[in-house]
C-alpha cells in the first residue's frame, strides 16, 4: 500500500466533510486507506463519517485524547509506505498526493514533505515551512519584529524568511496541518510525544526526524488550503496558553544549560503577554457596546440635569453633589441591567433597547419612591431623561441595525456548470438572504444560462466590474488545484466559499486570523442561540435562589427536597432545571445542553415513550425553545429525569 492519510477531527463536522470529499479525489490512482479518528466530537462527525464516507476506517474515542495520542491511533494501524497526518480544516489538491509520493521516492534522504499552504482567503500561509525555535526567533516573533522584516532570515527565522516560498527547499519544521512522511522513518525515531495534548508535536517530530539523519523539505510545487484555526478557535486565551506550554515542552526535552534557560524564560513572557492581550481583547470587545451605552446614558442624564436646573430652578448648579454620588450611578445602573435583561447586548435592536429603557424607568420610578427624601432628586429629571433617552439611543440602536444591514449583504457570484451554479443559487437563498446573488460565471468557455454573467477565464475582470465580494466555487466541476490558483490571484479582494455537490454546506474563511466559517442548510436550533442561552441561565438562577428561600419548607414537599439538592449544580453552572431526555439515542444531533432535573417530555402511554417520540419532543424542544417552555415544565408539564 502506498499512503495511509490520517485525519483527527474535534467538532469540525462540515470542514470535515469537504476535506475528505477533496481527500477522495486525491487518492484517485493511488493504492491508499484513510483514517478519521475522532475525538469525542459533540457536532455528529463520527455519525457524517458513518454515513457517507463509508470506507474510511472510523476510530470513535469516548473522550478527547488530543492530538498526539489520536493520530497516534491510526499510526499504529497505518499499512501505507507514507503517512499523512492532515488537518481536518484542510483542502487539499487533486495532484497533493501524487506529487508528494514522486518526490519522497525521488529524495530517499527525505523523512517528511510539507506544501505550500493557503488560508481561506488565498493568502499564502508563513507556516507552510519553519525553523527550529531559538531565543532569538522566539524574542522576534513574540514582538512581532518578525512582521517588518517578513524576507529576512535573521529577524524572521521562525518562517525561514530567508527562503523563496516559491521554490523548494530543505527546511527544519514542517506543519502538523500537512505532514507527509515515510513510514519507515517514523517507525525509527518514534511516534508523536503524548506529552503534547496539541501544538509542538509537529516541531518535535520535525526534529527528531532531523536528528535521526532525514531531511525535511518544502515543497510549493502543490497546495492546499488550510482554513486556520477553525478546529482550535487561535483567539482564545486557552488556545495561547495550550500553544506555549508545548513550547515549554520542547524546550525542556531538546535544550539544555543557558541556551535552554533564556528560551524558557522568552517563553514565559511570552505566555503571559499573548494571554493578556487576548484577554483584554475579549474583554474589550464585550465590553464596548456597555461603554458606549454607559456613556450615552450619564451624558443625557447630566444634559437633562443641567437643562432643568437652569430652565426651573434658574440655577444650574441646584442639584447637590448626592446627585452625582447617588442618584447617577443608581439610574445608569438599573437602565444598563433592564437593557441587558432584555437582551440588547446579546441581539442589538431598536425594540429591545426601548423595551429595556421603559423596563428600567418604571424600576427607577419604584427606586426613587423608596430613597431618603434628601437623595430624591427630581422625578423630571427622570421621566424627561427616560424620554431623550428613547430618542439618542432608539436612534443609535437602529443606525447600527442599518449599518450591520449594509455590511452583510454581500455581492456574491457563483463559479459552476449551469446545473450546479443554479443548486447553489438556491441554497443561498434558503439559508443565507443577507447575500445578493449576482449570477453565475460559465466553467464550460461559454455562458450556459442567462444568468451566467460571465466565463472562468474573465473572472478577475468579472470581480471588478460586477463588484463581487465573495466568489462560490463548485468543486464538481473545478479542480481544487485550479481553485487554489484562482484564490491566490484574487487574493485579498475577494472573500472565497467552496461548494461540493455531495453536500449543503459551504465553507470558507474571511480572515487569516479567524477560524472558518460556513453556511449550512442544517436546523437552525433557538436553543442555541446567545439570547436563549443567557434567558435559560438567568431563569435557572432565578429558580434557584427562590428554591433556597423557601428551604424552610422542605420538610413537607418531596419536590422541594429534590431541587435544593440540584441547587448548588445550578449555581456552579454545570447543570440546568430542564434538559433533554438523555434516554434518546439521537441527542448529539442537537446542541449540548448541560443535565437536568426535569426533561421536556410527558411520559407515553404507559409510562414509555418509544425512541422516535423521544427524539422528537427533544428536537422540537431545542428548535422552538423559549424561557417561558422552562416555566411551563417546572409547573409540572414536564417529566422528572429517573434516578
Amino acid at each position: 500500500m502506498e499512503l495511509s492519510v490520517i485525519i483527527v477531527s474535534y467538532n469540525v463536522r462540515a470542514f470535515l466533510e469537504k476535506c475528505l470529499l477533496s481527500v477522495y479525489q486525491a487518492m484517485q490512482g493511488i493504492d491508499g486507506e484513510i483514517f478519521v479518528v475522532d475525538n469525542h466530537s459533540l457536532d455528529g462527525s463520527a455519525d457524517l463519517v458513518r454515513e457517507k464516507f463509508p470506507s474510511v476506517q472510523l476510530i470513535s474515542n469516548s473522550r478527547n485524547l488530543g492530538f498526539a495520542s489520536a493520530n497516534n491511533q491510526a499510526l499504529r494501524k497505518a499499512a501505507g509506505e507514507f503517512v499523512l497526518l492532515l488537518n481536518p480544516d484542510t483542502v487539499v489538491s487533486e495532484d497533493t498526493f501524487s506529487k508528494c509520493i514522486a518526490f519522497m521516492r525521488a529524495h530517499p534522504d527525505a523523512g517528511a514533505v510539507g506544501v505550500s499552504m493557503l488560508d481561506g482567503t488565498g493568502t499564502w500561509l508563513p507556516e507552510s515551512k519553519r525553523g527550529l525555535p531559538s531565543p532569538l526567533s522566539a524574542m522576534f516573533k513574540l514582538t512581532g519584529i518578525n512582521t517588518l522584516f517578513p524576507r529576512s532570515n535573521f529577524f524572521n527565522r521562525y518562517y525561514l524568511g530567508g527562503l523563496d516560498p516559491a521554490a523548494t527547499n530543505p527546511v527544519e519544521v514542517l506543519s502538523g496541518a500537512f505532514m507527509f512522511m515515510r513510514k519507515a522513518a517514523v517507525e525509527k525515531v518514534g511516534y508523536l510525544d503524548e506529552d503534547y495534548f496539541m501544538y509542538g508535536e509537529d516541531i518535535d517530530l520535525s526534529f527528531r526526524l532531523l536528528k535521526a539523519g532525514y531531511t525535511n523539505y518544502y515543497l510549493p510545487t502543490t497546495s492546499i488550503i488550510h482554513y486556520k484555526g477553525e478546529s482550535t478557535k487561535r483567539s482564545s486565551v486557552e488556545y495561547v496558553r495550550t500553544f506555549y506550554r508545548a513550547m515549554l515542552i520542547f524546550v525542556h526535552k531538546n535544550y539544555t544549560g543557558p541556551r535552554g534557560l533564556v528560551l524558557t524564560q522568552f517563553l514565559r513572557l511570552g505566555i503571559f503577554l499573548r494571554a493578556t492581550l487576548s484577554a483584554l481583547s475579549r474583554v474589550g470587545t464585550r465590553l464596548m457596546p456597555l461603554l458606549i451605552d454607559t456613556g450615552l446614558i450619564v451624558g443625557v442624564i447630566l444634559g437633562v440635569k443641567w437643562a432643568w436646573a437652569r430652565w426651573y430652578f434658574q440655577d444650574p448648579g441646584h442639584f447637590d453633589e448626592g446627585f452625582l454620588q447617588v442618584n447617577l450611578p443608581l439610574y445608569t445602573g438599573l437602565w444598563l441591567v433592564m437593557l441587558y435583561l432584555f437582551g440588547a447586548y446579546t441581539q442589538r435592536s431598536s425594540g429591545r433597547v426601548v423595551r429595556g429603557i421603559l423596563a428600567g424607568t418604571l424600576l427607577i420610578l419604584l427606586a426613587y419612591a423608596l430613597l431618603p427624601l434628601p437623595f430624591r432628586s427630581s422625578r423630571a429629571v427622570i421621566l424627561l431623561g427616560s424620554l431623550v433617552l428613547l430618542v439618542v439611543m432608539g436612534a443609535w440602536s437602529h443606525l447600527l441595525q442599518v449599518l450591520r444591514r449594509k455590511q452583510k449583504v454581500r455581492r456574491v457570484a457563483v463559479v459552476g456548470s449551469q446545473s450546479e451554479t443554479h443548486r447553489i443559487m438556491e441554497l443561498l437563498n434558503r439559508i443565507a438572504p443577507q447575500v445578493h446573488l449576482v449570477g453565475g460565471i460559465s466553467v464550460s468557455g461559454r455562458p450556459e444560462a442567462t444568468d451566467h454573467i460571465g466565463q472562468l477565464d474573465d473572472l478577475d475582470r468579472i470581480a471588478v466590474t460586477h463588484r463581487i465580494d465573495e466568489i462560490i466555487f463548485s468543486s464538481a466541476d473545478l479542480p481544487f488545484s485550479e481553485i487554489s490558483i484562482w484564490m491566490a490571484r484574487l487574493s485579498p479582494k475577494v472573500r472565497f466559499k467552496i461548494a461540493s455537490s455531495k453536500s449543503d454546506t459551504l465553507v470558507g474563511s474571511d480572515s487569516r486570523h479567524l477560524a472558518g466559517d460556513l453556511y449550512t442548510s442544517e436546523i437552525r436550533f433557538a436553543i442555541a442561540s446567545p439570547l436563549q442561552r443567557r434567558n435559560k441561565r438567568l431563569l435557572d438562577l432565578a429558580v434557584a435562589a427562590g428554591a433556597a428561600l423557601l428551604a424552610p419548607l422542605a420538610l413537607f414537599s418531596k419536590t422541594l427536597r429534590e431541587m435544593l439538592q440540584h441547587v448548588p449544580h445550578v449555581i456552579r453552572g454545570s447543570h440546568t432545571w430542564v434538559s433533554y431526555d438523555t434516554h434518546d439515542r439521537r441527542v448529539h444531533e442537537l446542541p449540548v445542553l448541560r443535565p437536568g432535573l426535569m426533561t421536556p417530555g410527558r411520559l407515553g402511554e404507559g409510562g414509555i415513550l418509544d425512541p422516535a417520540e423521544r427524539h422528537m419532543i427533544n428536537y422540537l424542544y431545542a428548535r422552538e425553545y423559549r424561557v417561558w417552555r422552562d416555566v411551563e415544565i417546572l409547573l409540572g408539564r414536564g417529566t422528572k429525569v429517573p434516578d
